[in-house]
């Protein structure tokens, strides 16, 4: 009776875990964003409502640059479409949230994207498309 009464208990509290991890403290995020003072980040994998797809030649070369001032650089050497930002752009980041989303402003343009997953040498976003769909990137130093 009571081995069953202590997996019941235990079975309760493992079932009340959420859903996602618990957001890192803020200086946390940060220094594994920028790895300290800066970092580079790049496109390795994207999926579009959940199917991964392969990297368009547009998007194989695009860089991120993260800097612990909240300054970012984003590099777009070869553009999809007439709209997108030049090859190369400056703005300023920040986390919102508990650190569950990252605000990219761009000059005149802002972009939010969900942290799914952040390390030292892993970042995972997802956001809405211009389709409306799901997209979820995964970059790497």
């Amino acid at each position: 009776m009571r081995t069953a009464a202590l997996a019941l208990l235990t079975l309760l509290l493992w079932s009340c875990q959420p859903d996602k991890p618990e957001p890192a403290p803020a200086q946390d995020a940060l220094q594994r964003l920028t790895g300290g003072s800066s970092r580079t980040w790049r496109l390795q994998t994207l999926a579009i409502a959940g199917t991964t797809e392969p990297l368009p030649a547009c998007r194989s070369d695009d860089r991120w640059t993260f800097r612990s001032d909240f300054s970012l650089t984003f590099q777009n050497p070869t553009t999809c479409t007439t709209d997108e930002p030049t090859p190369t752009t400056n703005g300023s980041f920040r986390f919102t949230n508990d650190n569950r989303f990252l605000t990219l402003s761009l000059g005149p343009t802002t972009e939010v994207r969900e942290i799914i997953q952040l390390s030292n040498n892993l970042l995972v976003w997802s956001y809405i498309n211009d389709e409306s769909k799901t997209t979820e990137e995964t970059w790497i130093p």
